[in-house]
C-alpha cells in the first residue's frame, strides 16, 4: 500500500526555516588566548595582544588575551581546559593534546635542547649519576629544562635536588658560577650555553645533553572548528601574521621571524615529562 503524506503550507514554512537556521554556525562568544606568565602584565599585553586582535580579525570572532596571575593559575586553568589558543613549551602542548583535546597549529622554527653543566674543576661530578641527591641550579619545575633533567633518571626517587633560580637561563648560569646557591651543577639551554663568553665557558663542563624537542608551539582547543584551525595556521605562517607576532618572535625566535606549521607526531610522548613527574599533572 502506497501512503503519501502531504505537507500543509505551515509545515513547509517551518521546514524551510529549520533548514535555513541549521546551516548557520553559532559563534564562539569569546576565545581566550593565553601563555605562561613569564613577563609582567604590560609586556604580556604587548606581546600577545596584537596576536589576539589579528586572529579575531581573521576569524570574525572576539579573541582576548588573558594573562594568568601566576604559574599556579596557569597550570590550573590549563588542566581545566579554559584556554582556546595557547603559546608555550612543547611538553605543555603535548599534555594538552593528550588530555584536553588541543591540536598543534604552528610553532617556532628549530628545536629546544638543554645541557647539564658542572664546574670544570669539580672532579667528583662526571656524570648525572654523580648528582643523585645533590643540589643543581635550574628554573622552577615544570620548566622544560628542569623536567628534562629529571627525565634523564629512570627512578624519580634517585634524582638531584633542584634549587630554584628566578629569571632565565642566564640567571641560572650566574647563580651557579657565583656559588650563591651552592649547586653542584646547573641545567641550561644549549643555545645560551653555546654563546657564553669564553671566560665563562672554560669554567664549565657538559656532563649531559638532552634530546632536542620541537620549539615553542601554539595549540588550539577542539572547540575551534577545523576550518578555523586551518585559518589560524595559514594566518600565523603569513607575513601579516609575523607582523602581528613581531614582539613575540623577536623575544623567542631570534632571526627566524615566522612561525612554521606544527605536526602532531613531533610531540608524541612529551607529555610524559609532566605526567607522574610533576605534582598535579
Amino acid at each position: 500500500m502506497n501512503i503519501q503524506i502531504k505537507a500543509t503550507p505551515g509545515c513547509r514554512l517551518f521546514f524551510l526555516f529549520a533548514l535555513f537556521f541549521s546551516g548557520i554556525q553559532a559563534g564562539y562568544a569569546e576565545l581566550v588566548l593565553s601563555a605562561p606568565p613569564r613577563e609582567d602584565a604590560q609586556t604580556g599585553q604587548d606581546q600577545y595582544g596584537p596576536i589576539a586582535l589579528y586572529l579575531g580579525k581573521i576569524l570574525g570572532e572576539k579573541v582576548v588575551y588573558k594573562r594568568p596571575n601566576d604559574w599556579g593559575d596557569y597550570a590550573n586553568d590549563m588542566r581545566a581546559g579554559k584556554f582556546d589558543i595557547v603559546f608555550d613549551e612543547p611538553h605543555y602542548a603535548a599534555w594538552r593534546m593528550a588530555h584536553v583535546e588541543h591540536v598543534p597549529t604552528v610553532r617556532l622554527k628549530g628545536t629546544l635542547g638543554y645541557v647539564v653543566v658542572a664546574k670544570s674543576d669539580d672532579k667528583k661530578i662526571k656524570s648525572m649519576k654523580n648528582l643523585i641527591g645533590k643540589p643543581i641550579c635550574g628554573l622552577a619545575s615544570p620548566d622544560l629544562g628542569t623536567v628534562t633533567a629529571f627525565a634523564l633518571y629512570n627512578n624519580p626517587i634517585i634524582q638531584p635536588e633542584i634549587r630554584t633560580i628566578k629569571g632565565n637561563t642566564g640567571d641560572v648560569i650566574q647563580a651557579f658560577l657565583d656559588g650563591s646557591k651552592s649547586c653542584r651543577a646547573a641545567v641550561v639551554s644549549d643555545v645560551i650555553y653555546n654563546i657564553l663568553p669564553q671566560d665563562q665557558k672554560v669554567l664549565l663542563k657538559v656532563i649531559a645533553t638532552s634530546t632536542p624537542v620541537p620549539n615553542q608551539t601554539i595549540t588550539v582547543s577542539a572547540r575551534i572548528k577545523k576550518i578555523d584551525r586551518e585559518k589560524i595556521e595559514q594566518a600565523l605562517t603569513s607575513d601579516e601574521g609575523a607582523a602581528a607576532a613581531e614582539q613575540l618572535l623577536q623575544r623567542f625566535s631570534g632571526n627566524d621571524k615566522h612561525f612554521i606549521p606544527a605536526k602532531s607526531d613531533e610531540y608524541k610522548g612529551l607529555e610524559a615529562l609532566l605526567e607522574g613527574v610533576v605534582y598535579g599533572w
